[in-house]
């Protein structure tokens, strides 16, 4: 018997802790889940700039190859997810998939 959890288990679900061998839905729209809509995030003046990234996470099919926007730019892959370096203003982000698109807004102070 396969567990199969909601879309917000995607992350989990594709991590080396799922020693359950648990799957997410698949027909789960395409839905962001960092950042929260309308979240504001504060750039740390003690910090790097370097160091001060947002973590952008949909909830999709992990076989699911996304293509995230902010503001109209192409946010690339690293090894470890999509990050994108904080600036200040209010930002539109954008995720395209084969399960939809999904779009939201946050805040940088």
């Amino acid at each position: 018997m396969q567990l199969v959890l909601p879309s917000e288990y995607t992350i989990w679900c594709s991590s080396s802790e799922n020693n359950l061998g648990a799957q997410v839905e698949d027909n789960t729209p395409l839905k962001i889940v960092s950042p929260a809509p309308n979240a504001i995030y504060v750039i740390e003046p003690h910090l790097s700039r370097s160091q001060q990234a947002l973590r952008l996470i949909a909830s999709a099919n992990p076989a699911d190859e996304l293509d995230w926007r902010v503001d109209g730019k192409p946010v690339a892959f690293s090894n470890d997810g999509y990050f994108w370096p904080l600036v200040e203003g209010h930002h539109t982000v954008e995720v395209f998939g084969s399960s939809g698109h999904a779009t939201g807004k946050f805040n940088v102070e």
